[in-house]
């Protein structure tokens, strides 16, 4: 008989100090805020390694607003990668100090298949473009209706050194999978939460838009 080999899915292995997760990232920010939290950004990613093709992590940084203006570019930009098929989930987080005021992280997984993601969102000065920018970019543009203030960043995964925008993982590389998720750690970290309101947030794709059903 034919000996079958079974493949083995990316999962996360957690650093446990006291009892806690811990992760670089959190550790030099004042540690984990809410590990619940961050175990839901875990089961996000290893839904992506596991259901999406060619998964990239982008980390998404907007300032200059409010939270309704936040989450409506958010809607507005997903919109478009819905129309485009593109397959994604994020989760995002509020914060505040006095840097940055109130500002909004994202994490954004993008599982675009064989197609390059910077049409969608890219690390590039897109200041002055007229033509050709991101999607992201034209999302940011639209919302300045509703404020001009508001602005954007897409942090570069500094183990990458500046070249590409994203950190790209699969359903069976351990290694690099432990490296998007302690990435995705640092929207998690203690420091610059506020003390109240909603802090956390999460989107992805309604299934009404392909099935007629909606995630319940």
């Amino acid at each position: 008989m034919t000996e079958v080999k079974t493949k083995h899915l990316v999962h996360y292995i957690p650093t446990i100090e006291n009892k806690k997760w811990v992760t670089r990232n959190t550790k030099n920010h004042g540690g984990l805020h809410r590990q619940e939290e961050f175990r839901k950004g875990i089961k996000m990613l290893e839904h992506c390694a596991h259901h999406f093709r060619n998964p990239r992590l982008f980390h998404l940084c907007f300032t200059g607003a409010d939270l309704d203006t936040y989450q409506l570019v958010m809607q507005r930009f997903c919109r478009v990668l819905t129309a485009e098929k593109v397959d994604y989930r994020y989760k995002a987080v509020r914060e505040l100090d006095s840097e940055k005021g109130l500002h909004f992280h994202v994490m954004i997984v993008l599982g675009a298949g064989n197609r390059q993601t910077h049409r969608f969102i890219t690390s590039s000065n897109e200041d002055g473009k007229v033509e050709n920018v991101s999607a992201l970019r034209k999302a940011v543009i639209h919302t300045w209706n509703e404020c001009q203030a508001l602005k954007y960043r897409v942090n570069p995964p500094r183990s990458m050194s500046g070249k590409t925008s994203f950190l790209q993982f699969n359903q069976s590389n351990m290694e690099m999978f432990h490296e998007a998720a302690e990435w995705l750690s640092y929207i998690y970290k203690s420091r610059s939460k506020p003390e109240s309101g909603m802090i956390y947030f999460s989107g992805r794709p309604s299934r009404k838009a392909t099935t007629g059903k909606t995630y319940t």
